[in-house]
């Protein structure tokens, strides 16, 4: 097809589309659709915390929502720079485009080519951009009838480009430090300038108060230097190192090298994936990449600078959904730093590589940076002001446990008292007799993996002691037998030697219960990233869907360190869940029978599958019955619900005979992030399916666990949680654990990230489309509760997220790292990817 014909056909498909559009925008339908949230009566109380969040002046607020919302529909702002214009149009093009639109989603893609549905607060779009995309209007809306999920972005880019020259120098500060370096011939005292980055991000909005919250947040919890500052000797040796480093982190597909610009166009920050080192080496890679080598000239142009001062170019990758080694292949993933505008974001990995210890540590400074940049933004002119005082409602982060043993239930208030007390601990027995109706069935295999240096130490180990306590207790009395704990040395620390000695052991051929711990060697006690290289790896080869193995890791320091009193109880703790054996639960009961978490994660062959998903049914007493990881068809990053839904009907509530009797069942779907429409849709279809067999009743509430908001408060925690107005509806911000201790001289500061609780969709039989509104007390009770039970730690007070949502996020994560290639074991409900 010619240019011309294909224009043709696409401004043919827009003609229609917008008539189309234009036509339902004409009725004037509120983009969704909403109920009032049901009247309760929250005794709101002062907390006595502080926290990040600024107040917009009211009469911006009020000018703001005076304008309309327009939207427009065209082309892919992508698919136009890369098909219709020439390469030094292309990055101007792009940042105009998301700036006159800030919101802007695929709407439909056929015949390869994407249309997108663009958002806007401008009066007018500027004619060539109008052209380009090839925009035909089609709905102009008042705030109050826009999704919030719409508005809060809206109001973020509108507040950012408005006051952006403002905000530049209020959103960063600045340090002199001298640092040693570690060079190859000794140590250099250097003078560096580390830049902090903060970021403004919207929290909630009143139209009719005139009123928008906005939180600030420290970009990254680590500082960032221009690697232009340091000295030319000095520099040389730190590209190599970053070199080495990137070249680790595209062989173990982990983001170690990050670099950020301040005149480069892109989100965030970028992963480094290659450093070219010298200048002739610069020049004749820009010759044979003439494209990128367009954008290098022009940004250094815009600094003074010109090829002739660059040594140094850093290849680096916006995309997170992509591997490192698929961007190291695909030029056009790929983005050009020079020394002279790249900076150099100082995560613990390069800290300890550059200066051989982290000298720069966010733990000891962060609440007074945030005390500092908060009076310095609020008290320059009349933008912000800060909002003084916290209302919420105050919530106990204990709650009773209810333990099954051989002498009945006992109710107690601590997984520690379950731990210490003999009488209960020998007595042990799965909470739920389902449980034991399959380990009953089974006998168990126990295996300990470890370096051979330490033959002696394990056998008269605190671990071994409290290994065999498990043993004689909770799964003697769960297991039809258990065999004695086999001790096993391996002779050296290299991978390879743990993989022989674990295919002499027989774990390539199990088939009974089988618990392999692995107390990993020395080496690893300290490197994190190749820790988990070699776990998983490990996993890869052993685990598999229809085979009854998992492991447990343990590090050398935990078993034998000055910390294994407090280590070992929470290993100990992990080998039974992994076995699919729950030895409590809450006392109490939400009202719910099924709670489900829901979340996805990106992967990164997108030829293949973009994206892991997971969802994990819990019940109301925190008791897990059904772990589902899914793999989801690339292009789509979305859940099928109505999958999800089936099988949890089939296997969970079809086998729960009380369920049936009663004959109706109400589910809480928790889902990370937001719940968009497919899904929506999916579950719709499923009730309208299932509902003759049940009564059901279905709620989806999105539960954000990555907001920008931070608190802290002095010596103790404050738990609560805090209603926020978000458009027509209200949200909840939950601060229901302890937090982080900082400690500082004079006294202790906790610091602590909430989430957020936000929209709530109901769906009931014989409904067509769900009811959109605001969570109601009860249902932020009940997820609160279940933050209050976990199976992998023994301190019950500091889980940050419920117990359906950390266990997802902990599930998506695992199958992502081991690229999919494991998503379950053979063993029912077992945490295996903790």
């Amino acid at each position: 097809m010619s240019p011309k014909s294909k224009q043709a056909t696409i401004l043919e498909f827009l003609s229609v589309k917008g008539k189309d559009k234009q036509q339902k925008t004409i009725k004037s339908q509120p983009l969704m659709k909403s109920s009032e949230p049901e009247e309760e009566s929250f005794p709101l109380v002062e907390v006595d915390s502080e926290w990040n969040i600024i107040r917009i002046n009211p009469e911006i607020a009020k000018s703001l929502f005076a304008k309309t919302v327009k939207t427009y529909y065209g082309l892919g702002k992508n698919y136009v720079a890369e098909n219709l214009l020439h390469d030094e149009e292309k990055v101007e093009f792009l940042r105009r485009v998301y700036e006159l639109f800030p919101y802007n989603y695929l709407a439909k893609s056929e015949n390869g080519i994407p249309y997108y549905e663009y958002y806007s607060t401008a009066e007018n779009i500027d004619a060539d951009i109008v052209d380009h995309l090839q925009l035909i209007k089609i709905g102009e809306y008042h705030w109050e009838e826009l999704d919030p999920h719409i508005a809060v972005r809206l109001i973020t880019a509108h507040i950012r480009s408005s006051f952006g020259e403002f905000l530049k120098n209020k959103l960063s500060s600045r340090e002199l430090k001298d640092v040693w370096i570690r060079l190859p011939k000794g140590r250099e005292r250097v003078s560096l300038e580390f830049v902090k980055k903060f970021e403004l991000g919207t929290l909630g909005y009143s139209i009719e108060d005139g009123e928008i919250w906005m939180a600030l947040r420290r970009r990254s919890s680590a500082s960032a230097v221009l690697l232009a500052d340091f000295p030319p000797k000095v520099l040389e040796y730190v590209m190599i190192k970053l070199k080495k480093l990137a070249e680790e982190a595209v062989k173990q597909d982990y983001r170690k090298v990050r670099i950020y610009s301040e005149t480069q166009p892109g989100s965030g920050t970028a992963a480094v994936i290659d450093v070219i080192i010298g200048h002739d080496n610069v020049i004749r890679f820009l010759e044979e990449h003439p494209k990128g080598a367009f954008h290098v000239k022009k940004r250094l142009e815009e600094l003074g600078k010109s090829l002739d001062d660059v040594n140094y170019l850093l290849i680096g990758v916006y995309d997170n959904s992509i591997s490192l080694k698929r961007a190291l292949e695909d030029e056009n993933c790929q983005y050009y730093f020079t020394e002279h505008n790249a900076y150099l974001v100082l995560t613990t990995e390069v800290q300890k590589e550059l200066f051989g210890r982290i000298v720069d540590d966010w733990r000891g400074e962060i609440v007074e940076e945030y005390r500092e940049k908060l009076n310095e933004i609020t008290t320059s002119g009349k933008l912000f002001s800060q909002v003084s005082g916290i209302k919420g409602i105050t919530v106990n982060i204990r709650e009773n446990l209810l333990v099954r043993t051989l002498k009945g239930e006992i109710t107690v208030k601590d997984v520690k008292d379950i731990m210490r007390d003999e009488s209960i601990f020998l007595n042990l027995l799965p909470i739920s007799e389902k449980i034991l109706n399959e380990t009953k069935r089974h006998n168990l295999r126990l295996l300990i993996f470890y370096p051979k240096k330490f033959d002696e130490r394990i056998r008269k180990s605190i671990f071994l002691d409290q290994i065999e306590r498990l043993r004689n207790g909770l799964l003697s009395n769960s297991f039809s037998s258990v065999d004695e704990v086999d001790l096993i040395p391996v002779s050296r620390d290299r991978s390879l030697d743990y993989h022989k000695t674990m295919l002499e052991a027989g774990l390539d051929k199990v088939r009974d219960y089988t618990l392999a711990t692995i107390i990993f060697p020395e080496q690893y006690n300290k490197r994190d990233l190749e820790l988990r290289e070699f776990y998983n790896w490990l996993k890869k080869e052993f685990y598999d869907e229809t085979k009854p193995l998992v492991f447990q890791g343990a590090r050398v320091e935990s078993v034998f360190g000055m910390y294994k009193r407090y280590a070992v109880p929470n290993i100990v703790l992990q080998m039974a869940a992994k076995l699919g054996v729950y030895p409590y639960s809450l006392e109490t009961s939400s009202g719910y029978d099924y709670i489900i978490g829901i979340d996805y994660t990106y992967w990164h062959e997108r030829d293949a599958v973009s994206v892991g998903g997971g969802a994990v049914v819990v019940s109301p007493s925190g008791l897990i019955e059904g772990i589902y990881p899914i793999a989801i068809p690339s292009k789509r990053e979305s859940l099928d619900m109505k999958e999800i839904l089936q099988e949890w009907f089939l296997k969970t509530v079809q086998n729960n005979p009380e369920i049936m009797k009663q004959g109706r069942v109400t589910v809480l779907i928790s889902r990370d992030g937001m719940v968009p429409k497919y899904e929506r849709n999916r579950i719709q279809e499923f009730l309208c399916e299932y509902s003759d067999e049940l009564d059901m009743t279905i709620e989806a509430v999105e539960v954000r666990k990555r907001i920008l908001t931070r608190i802290w408060s002095l010596d103790g925690p404050n738990t609560f949680y805090s209603p926020v107005k978000v458009g027509n509806y209200t949200y909840y911000m939950v601060n229901a654990h302890a937090g982080y201790p900082l400690r500082r001289k004079e006294r202790k500061i906790y610091y602590s990230k909430p989430y957020l609780i936000g929209s709530l969709y109901r769906f009931q039989s014989g409904k067509v489309q769900p009811i959109h509104g605001s969570a109601s007390r009860h249902l932020v009770e009940s997820l609160i509760r279940l933050q209050k039970i976990n199976y992998t730690t023994t301190k019950m007070d500091n889980v940050r997220l419920p117990l359906p949502i950390d266990v997802t996020h902990k599930l998506i994560n695992f199958i992502r790292d081991v690229n999919m290639r494991v998503k379950r074991v053979g063993i029912p409900n077992s945490l295996f990817m903790a």
